[in-house]
């Protein structure tokens, strides 16, 4: 995984066929426009910052010249998480071929034991004995039928043509920048930067846009507000998004889901040269089924056939919807587990190289003319070197626990080192876990969980996040304690570990400017809300209770050389709390950072000097990092099994054709709503989101079976919708999860209560301000 840019330059655009035809970003402006506009044209280094924090195991860049002063600069982040070596972006083969991929292949290409997925698909996109160079139509097919989630750019060498997209469902951010007078530049990129990020939109204006008849998912229509209305925010749906329609121009833009080309010419002697962007369908039949959301009537799945009513038979209902629930439990099984397994750096003696390595490199024509490190954010420095002995760069050690750069938004380190084969075997270190849940204790969450215990090693720890906005004490903190008594009853010998961030509005007014790059083009209130919430569960640094004598993080748990008085010996340090992890700046809160001397490199094990917060039931709690690479989390559960308010709105007034219609609308959309928001967000904390509901085997399973079976509105709230996630959540042992009602986590976390009684004095004012919907500044 990793963040990934484009910038062609110097290049005029033309669009044929295209499902960016209808593209804002590039309209012409006026002349006050253009200059009030052009500030916001990121730079090079902002990119670069953006790549690293999404990559933070090394940024590389490769520059192609085009002709003409026309060129191609590509860069990509690195997060290493699969092969047994370092593989830097752009991956480049020995015919000039160049990849930039983030995602995760888990199907559709085989990908052997121990090698990066990324090189693999280099390699089946490049030559082979049969031909020189693959034709359009083979690399838009071996594209096409890719499963997991990706964003890529490919460059062919031999027919100057680069190849770009994001995966049918848009599991991956890809913002693009159409040439403008305001900035001449094409532009793709995993996010947009803090020195290119205009002022907010006043809404979400592609949330309004028509389908597109070449798109892969239509962009989003307009859905109903009725019953999303949970708590507060009328007019915004529970998942983001704004019903206000905007004509104002955005700098960035959602990608639509599916498969691009950009052709140049062969020779490029005018100024400018030309591009030419095509765009193209998922040519895979089963994705193009997903996308299009086809879905069947009977538990034979047959697609179309037959009435979405359910039999008279109450007995037979139950019957299918129990039959429907252990073959959506096989898919999710299958799902999980596969995310789960998916990290084979930590099998290898090759760790993942050193945080905050960039190297930079320019290539001509079937050349590279050199390449640069860059360390830790520091200057250029060093003899350049050539590009063919480097693959990233690492740094020659790690920075020590607390000692990050001074002013970084994810600086809350983690208390002890995660396994990265620099710790002595001797040296105690508290368990770094490879997986974190993003929990509030709902069923969705639940499941993962719980299907993450089994496929996890026996051994490992499960970190669970949960975040709350009101000390402690929010419905979803509640239901998360609740959750974490419910997976320890059925999998006792499991480690878990929930680590309770605890957060206030002035943390997210701390980190707004860094929050509304990452949240662009999206800018609502409700898109704040949740975008916080959600990046600050991401970053997974919060407090953990000491379970006794046995506590990994205690120093009783320790075995320390005592002095000559017989006392442990400590050394003091300031702890990184989540204040630093908003700020950049020290807590004034005193913590004792607990170090047994013995051989090695020794772990630290943090603790407070205070008590921790009234909320929790020890009286000895320790600020915790979660070391995990890959988050889990619950994204599409709800638009699929028809789990919001709007979904009871559409079965009641349309009967079953209603409640499917508007699911497969919010499935269309889900990737100009959240999951590019999303992606940006968790990503941005150095970690790769993995999103089991949208694995593409449990989607084909969902839309195979009756709408009855999945989504039973018939039935009252906390019972009939998502049915049969609640009918899994009962086989795996989890009844009290299986009985909660859907909260969005803006409202189960409390932020949008709070932020609504700062902004409107309570709740009430801001339904009648119509809150969700209002663009922030």
């Amino acid at each position: 995984m990793c963040g990934i840019v484009a910038v062609v330059s110097n290049v005029f655009c033309s669009k044929v066929d295209s499902a960016i035809e209808n593209s804002k970003s590039g309209q012409e402006l006026s002349p006050q426009d253009i200059g009030d506009r052009a500030k916001f044209a990121p730079s090079l280094d902002g990119l670069r910052e953006m790549l690293s924090r999404r990559g933070p195991d090394g940024v590389r860049e490769q520059i192609v010249e085009l002709g003409a002063d026309a060129k191609l600069h590509l860069l990509g982040g690195l997060l290493q998480l699969r092969g047994d070596a370092a593989s830097a972006m752009p991956l480049m083969d020995s015919s000039g071929n160049m990849l930039l991929f983030n995602g995760e292949i888990f199907g559709g290409l085989s990908v052997p034991p121990g090698e990066n997925d990324a090189e693999a698909l280099l390699r089946a996109l490049g030559p082979d004995d049969t031909c020189a160079t693959r034709a359009s139509g083979e690399v838009l097919s071996i594209l096409s039928a890719l499963r997991g989630p990706w964003a890529l750019l490919y460059w062919q060498a031999s027919s100057r043509t680069m190849f770009f997209g994001r995966d049918g469902i848009g599991r991956r951010s890809l913002l693009m920048h159409w040439p403008s007078v305001s900035d001449p530049r094409l532009i793709l990129s995993s996010a947009a930067t803090a020195d290119g990020t205009p002022p907010p939109p006043h809404t979400a204006a592609a949330a309004d846009a028509p389908p597109t008849e070449h798109s892969a998912s239509p962009p989003a229509g307009p859905g109903s507000a009725a019953g999303d209305r949970e708590e507060s925010s009328p007019g915004a749906l529970e998942d983001g998004g704004s019903q206000t329609a905007s004509a104002e121009i955005p700098f960035w833009e959602e990608l639509p889901p599916g498969l691009y080309s950009m052709a140049f010419p062969e020779q490029l002697e005018s100024h400018p040269a030309t591009g030419v962007v095509t765009s193209y369908g998922m040519m895979d039949e089963e994705m193009r089924a997903i996308c299009e959301q086809v879905r069947g009537s009977g538990l034979d799945g047959a697609a179309g056939s037959g009435s979405l009513e359910p039999p008279q038979d109450s007995e037979l209902v139950l019957d299918q919807q129990a039959a429907a629930a252990a073959r959506v439990l096989e898919a999710l099984d299958c799902a999980v587990g596969t995310r789960v397994r998916c990290m084979e750096y930590g099998a290898s003696s090759v760790a993942p190289p050193a945080p905050g390595t960039i190297v930079s490199a320019a290539v001509g024509p079937g050349e590279a003319r050199g390449c640069r490190t860059k360390i830790d954010g520091g200057s250029f420095a060093g003899p350049a070197v050539h590009a063919d002995d480097v693959a990233c760069c690492p740094a020659s050690s790690p920075a020590p626990p607390c000692d990050p750069p001074a002013v970084d938004l994810r600086s809350c380190q983690a208390t002890v080192s995660d396994a990265t084969g620099t710790s002595d075997s001797s040296s105690p270190t508290v368990s770094g876990a490879r997986v974190v849940v993003l929990f509030s204790g709902g069923v969705d969450s639940m499941i993962i969980a719980a299907l993450a215990h089994r496929h996890a090693a026996p051994e490992a720890v499960i970190d669970l996040s949960t975040v709350c906005f009101a000390g402690g004490t929010s419905p979803d903190r509640k239901t998360a304690e609740a959750g974490l008594e419910e997976l320890r009853r059925i999998a006792p010998e499991r480690r878990w570990r929930l680590l309770r961030v605890n957060a206030s509005l002035e943390d997210v007014d701390a980190a707004r400017p860094h929050l509304n790059a990452l949240l662009h083009p999206a800018g609502t209130f409700m898109d704040l809300n949740i975008g916080a919430a959600l990046w600050l569960a991401a970053g997974a640094c919060g407090w953990v209770q000491c379970e006794g004598a046995s506590c990994e993080f205690c120093a009783t748990g320790l075995e320390a050389t005592a002095d000559t008085a017989g006392r442990p010996q400590h050394r003091h340090a300031p702890m990184r709390s989540l204040h630093m992890l908003v700020t950049g700046k020290a807590d004034e809160t005193p913590y004792a950072a607990v170090q047994p001397v013995v051989s090695g490199t020794a772990a630290l094990c943090l603790k407070p000097v205070h008590p921790c917060p009234p909320s929790c039931a020890s009286h000895i709690s320790t600020m915790y990092r979660s070391q995990a690479r890959v988050v889990l989390i619950g994204s599409g559960a709800d638009e699929q099994c028809g789990g919001y308010g709007r979904h009871r709105t559409a079965h009641r007034n349309g009967g079953w054709e209603g409640l499917a219609q508007e699911m497969r609308l919010d499935v269309q959309r889900l990737w100009v709503r959240n999951l590019g928001r999303d992606d940006r967000l968790i990503s941005d904390q150095g970690r790769e989101a993995r999103f089991p509901f949208l694995d593409e085997g449990v989607m084909a399973t969902l839309l195979g079976l009756p709408l009855w079976a999945v989504s039973d509105l018939r039935l009252p709230r906390g019972v009939g919708e998502k049915c049969v996630l609640r009918h899994v959540a009962r086989s795996l042992g989890l009844p009290g999860a299986a009985m909660l009602p859907k909260r969005a986590i803006q409202f189960g976390s409390r932020i949008a209560k709070q932020s609504n009684v700062r902004e409107y004095g309570s709740n009430n004012q801001a339904n009648k301000a119509n809150a969700g919907s209002v663009a922030f500044d």
